[in-house]
């Protein structure tokens, strides 16, 4: 994604759990974004790369959803989410 600013073990009010902040660079938009995980075994770089391939999977099914009119996927699987597309 681009250059880490921060990368911050925090703990939120009301949360009895300790949580990882990273602040990353984003050059698509030219603006920093903050990840909140719970994932404190991963570096910040691989925080930052699992985000954005989760929002690019993420954007690709609202658009899914949006342009073939389907509310719910009924199966999990590809081969399931396909059969799915292709009747819509």
């Amino acid at each position: 994604m681009g250059k880490i600013k921060r990368n911050l073990i925090i703990r939120l009010e009301g949360l009895p759990v300790d949580l990882r902040m990273v602040e990353v660079f984003d050059a698509d938009k030219c603006d920093w974004i903050r990840i909140i995980t719970n994932k404190l075994d991963l570096g910040p770089t691989t925080v930052s790369a699992v985000y954005k391939d989760r929002w690019g999977i993420e954007t690709f099914f609202r658009m899914l959803k949006q342009n073939f009119k389907i509310k719910t996927f009924v199966g999990t699987s590809a081969n399931a989410v396909m059969i799915q597309i292709w009747t819509a």
